[in-house]
């Protein structure tokens, strides 16, 4: 293998722009080798900071690039299944923004693909890579508060939703929840270690036509522990949160974890109360560089496909339980829209 893995990109938005072409330029062992756009001259002008980059006229032509190794998938929602299948087909590892689909049948066969190919599916749930959350992780797996009896994670954002296609539910599905509540109930299961079971759900929509601003959803883990994640975007300042409650402590993580700002870890356990506050930190940063190293040395990276199918699976329910208003058992469910 070459000292540095060449990668491609699907997707030319904010998010792409913002965060993950600046954590690549940063990765010591990755290269951005181009984007891909079915219009090239606008590519070429949004990504003016970056010269150097190729841009392909379309999907096929990138994936002709034997120097792409990689393919980061930022697309909007709805094309993730058909893009991430078409990059698999062509022997290219795939790295993916959340949701992995909007139908489990979706992340199943991205799944599958990737599973028969040989190829690795990375899921870019960076909440997981901040210090202060994996601090909380180490402590929960400790048995630090004693059994985990409840979790809940808050990410309301301060931004407004971007226009374009997030505006449209038929193509993003519900938009606090894919963009924010998906990484929220991503965190939840990842910190209690528990399939979920059961999930209620309630949304707040705002706007003509009417677009899901705050989403809620109720969590039960396969040993009756609860949870909660809330999303929800121009909510005024960033506010990030995580609260595990044990039957012998509790623990508190509140701040960003986006790592452009202070957080501050809390255990309280006997009375006593231990803080750790942690710097601006580089999670995204973080988190490329162990999908990166995982492909170098063949070894596994997680979150993976299985459980961005997981995810769906939770996201398909909850978007029934808000519909219904009714508890859903996980699974019974197969489509986000």
């Amino acid at each position: 293998m070459s000292e540095f893995l060449g990668w491609g990109i699907i997707g030319k938005g904010r998010r792409a722009r913002e965060v993950m072409i600046p954590a690549l330029f940063s990765s010591p062992g990755s290269r951005i080798v181009g984007v891909c756009s079915r219009d090239p001259e606008g590519a070429a002008d949004s990504l003016s900071n970056w010269p150097e980059l190729q841009v392909y006229p379309g999907l096929e032509k990138m994936l002709e690039d034997d120097d792409i190794k990689v393919v980061y998938i930022s697309s909007p929602n709805f094309m993730h299944v058909p893009h991430a299948v078409q990059c698999i087909e062509a022997g290219k590892h795939i790295f993916m923004e959340s949701p992995m689909a909007l139908s489990v049948d979706g992340a199943h066969k991205i799944q599958e693909k990737a599973r028969s190919a040989g190829v690795q599916v990375g899921l870019a749930f960076q909440g997981r890579f901040h210090p202060a959350v994996e601090k909380a992780k180490e402590r929960i797996q400790e048995g630090a508060i004693g059994e985990l009896r409840y979790v809940e994670v808050n990410l309301l954002d301060s931004e407004d939703l971007p226009s374009g296609w997030w505006q449209d539910s038929g193509r993003s599905g519900p938009a606090a929840l894919l963009r924010y509540g998906s990484h929220a109930i991503d965190l939840a299961y990842w910190l209690k270690g528990r399939n979920i079971t059961e999930v209620g759900g309630m949304g707040l929509d705002s706007g003509h036509p009417p677009i899901n601003h705050m989403s809620s959803v109720m969590l039960r883990f396969e040993d009756d522990a609860l949870g909660c994640a809330l999303g929800a975007y121009g909510m005024g300042e960033v506010q990030h949160l995580v609260r595990a409650e044990g039957d012998e402590g509790r623990i508190e993580v509140q701040g960003d974890f986006n790592g452009d700002d202070m957080t501050v870890f809390k255990q309280t356990k006997d009375g006593e109360t231990e803080e750790i506050r942690f710097e601006p930190d580089d999670p995204v940063g973080k988190m490329v560089d162990l999908f990166t190293k995982a492909l170098r040395e063949e070894a596994d990276y997680q979150p993976a496909a299985s459980e961005g199918r997981e995810i769906a699976i939770i996201t398909c329910s909850a978007i029934d339980a808000m519909k219904s208003r009714r508890i859903v058992k996980s699974g019974d469910v197969m489509r986000v829209t």
